[in-house]
């Protein structure tokens, strides 16, 4: 919304997910782009490629379903190559820590 209470769509959804944020290891931050008419796209995608987007995040996937880590790298590698016929992008930072909030910025820009 705007300062006078308008409702104002953005030409492009932007979704940021990250990862390793309580752990050791990489700290993992993905930032997807699509415009507002492939945004169906990028859900039928990640449900095409079992994800269940509308049921678990990421991580929780595992926990809570019978998926592997093992799968659901693979099922993200597939995701990922059906994203390269669209016009949906995607960026990713990896770093050894948390990333500061320029960097993650930089990945959705």
């Amino acid at each position: 919304m705007d300062s006078e209470g308008e409702t104002i769509n953005a030409d492009n959804v932007i979704g940021i997910d990250e990862s390793g944020d309580s752990g050791s290891g990489y700290y993992v931050t993905v930032a997807t782009r699509c415009s507002r008419e492939a945004d169906i796209d990028l859900v039928r995608n990640l449900i095409e490629n079992d994800l269940q987007p509308f049921k678990h995040k990421s991580s929780s996937i595992i926990k809570y379903s019978s998926l592997t880590p093992e799968g659901r790298e693979n099922r993200a590698s597939a995701l990922l190559e059906d994203l390269h016929d669209t016009q949906i992008t995607w960026a990713a930072i990896v770093s050894q820590s948390n990333p500061s909030k320029e960097e993650q910025a930089a990945a959705a820009a």
